[in-house]
């Protein structure tokens, strides 16, 4: 992909993300290849993911795609989640647009507010997405892996809706409103699975970040959900 005209503070941020891209090796997660920096605009070398990212593809092809496939798409989430999160590094902003999906495949992309820390602190005025938000950022400005997972079930929640916009009616007082004081939860169309709405609803979406499972635990379990997939894709995984 090509830059437009960058300001150093931007080419800064993206020399950032290139260096904590770079190790990562997971079949999950978006393989960075290098920068051409000598030149202008400035050229970022991607792995080229055919089928774009996962909210449009959910909206232009709802029709076709069945709850199994809906499924494998959180598994293979749930697999680059983790893998990160054993790399060090905090995501910061899972969701559908973050994703890329090609080949049934999904890839967790977009590592541009990522740190390699075991809690990131925000400043007053940062900016955050606050529809993927999990309930302790709000009250201590604080993010840590368990966030990651909070927002994960929002992923999950998008995967089998189509694509739809979290408390779409609702704006950032409301949704903290909702989801600490009223234990307000997005709910699940009908024919989502049970033992998926269960994991996401009572173990992913868990208000203490404590209680909440780490992305290792949420991995094993939607491998019981997903047991071909599991078979076919889960081992080997090289990391180099």
């Amino acid at each position: 992909m090509k830059t437009k005209a960058m300001t150093k503070e931007k080419i800064e941020e993206l020399m950032k993300e290139a260096r904590l891209m770079r190790p990562l090796r997971h079949n999950n997660v978006i393989r960075f290849y290098g920068v051409a920096a000598g030149i202008e605009p400035l050229m970022i070398v991607m792995e080229l993911v055919a089928g774009g990212a996962l909210d449009t593809y959910l909206k232009t092809e709802s029709t076709n795609v069945s709850i199994q496939e809906r499924m494998n798409m959180c598994l293979d989430a749930a697999w680059g989640i983790e893998y990160v999160h054993q790399k060090g590094v905090i995501h910061r902003d899972i969701a559908a647009r973050n994703c890329l999906y090609g080949n049934k495949c999904l890839k967790i992309s977009d590592f541009g507010l990522s740190q390699r820390s075991d809690v990131i602190q925000l400043g007053a005025t940062e900016k955050c997405p606050v529809r993927w938000v999990a309930p302790e950022v709000f009250l201590t400005m604080q993010f840590r892996n368990s966030a990651d997972v909070w927002a994960f079930g929002i992923l999950v929640w998008e995967v089998f809706t189509n694509g739809m916009t979290p408390y779409q009616t609702w704006q950032g007082p409301e949704i903290k409103q909702n989801i600490i004081y009223n234990n307000y939860r997005l709910p699940f169309p009908d024919w989502a699975p049970p033992m998926l709405v269960d994991l996401i609803v009572n173990k992913v979406w868990q208000g203490d970040p404590n209680s909440r499972y780490p992305s290792g635990l949420v991995a094993r379990e939607m491998e019981k959900m997903c047991p071909s997939k599991y078979v076919h894709w889960r081992l080997p995984f090289p990391d180099s």
